[in-house]
C-alpha cells in the first residue's frame, strides 16, 4: 500500500513538473515604442509647492487645491502615445484612471483623439520642457483636484499610489509606481 501511494505521488509530481502549458509561458517581449522612451516616472507636485524634496511627497488637503501628476520622460517622444495613470486610494481601491493621448508636436492644434472606452475624443497633450533636478526633461502634467473633491469629503487621507503605463506597457525599468501622502 505504501509503495502504491509513493508511486502515485511520484507520478503526480512529474505530471505537475512536466511540459509547461500555454498558460504558464511568459511573454517578455516589450513594445519598442514604450521601451524607446527610457525610464519615465511620475513626480507629484502642487501649484502651492512646485518641487518636493521629500520622498514620498506629502500634501496637506487644507493647503492644496490640485496635485500635479508630472509624468517625466527622459527623451522626446516620437509619434502618438497613450499615457495611462491609475490612482489608488490609501486602502488600495482604484480612485481614478486618466487616459491621456500624448503627441509629439506642440505646434499643431489638438482636435482630440479617439480613446477606447471614451464616448468622445480626448484632447491630446504635448510634453513640455521642464527643469527637474538640474536636467531638462519632457513632462506631461495631469491635475488631480483636491479642494472640494472626494479626497476631502470622504477623508481619503494617507499614502496614495499612482501606477502608470505608456501604450499599455509598463516602463522598462524598476520604477512602476509612485507614492504620495495626502494629510489632513
Amino acid at each position: 500500500m505504501r509503495k502504491l501511494m509513493m508511486t502515485s505521488l511520484g507520478v503526480l509530481a512529474l505530471s505537475l513538473l512536466g511540459t509547461p502549458s500555454a498558460h504558464a509561458q511568459v511573454n517578455v517581449e516589450r513594445s519598442t515604442s514604450a521601451a524607446d522612451t527610457g525610464c519615465f516616472y511620475v513626480l507629484p507636485t502642487s501649484v502651492e509647492s512646485p518641487l518636493h524634496s521629500s520622498n514620498p511627497a506629502e500634501f496637506s488637503a487644507r493647503k492644496t487645491t490640485d496635485i500635479l501628476l508630472n509624468t517625466v520622460f527622459p527623451r522626446a517622444l516620437d509619434g502618438e502615445h497613450l499615457l495611462t495613470l491609475k490612482l489608488y486610494t490609501p486602502k488600495g481601491y482604484l480612485y481614478r484612471q486618466f487616459d491621456v493621448p500624448v503627441g509629439p508636436d506642440r505646434g499643431r492644434a489638438s482636435q482630440g483623439r479617439k480613446v477606447e472606452h471614451y464616448p468622445y475624443p480626448v484632447m491630446e497633450q504635448f510634453p513640455e520642457v521642464k527643469a527637474i533636478n538640474g536636467s531638462k526633461v519632457q513632462a506631461v502634467t495631469i491635475h488631480l483636484p483636491v479642494a472640494g473633491s472626494n479626497i476631502i469629503t470622504s477623508s481619503l487621507y494617507g499614502k496614495w499610489t499612482v501606477k502608470f503605463t505608456l501604450d499599455g506597457q509598463e516602463p522598462p525599468c524598476r520604477v512602476r509606481e509612485t507614492r504620495f501622502i495626502v494629510s489632513e
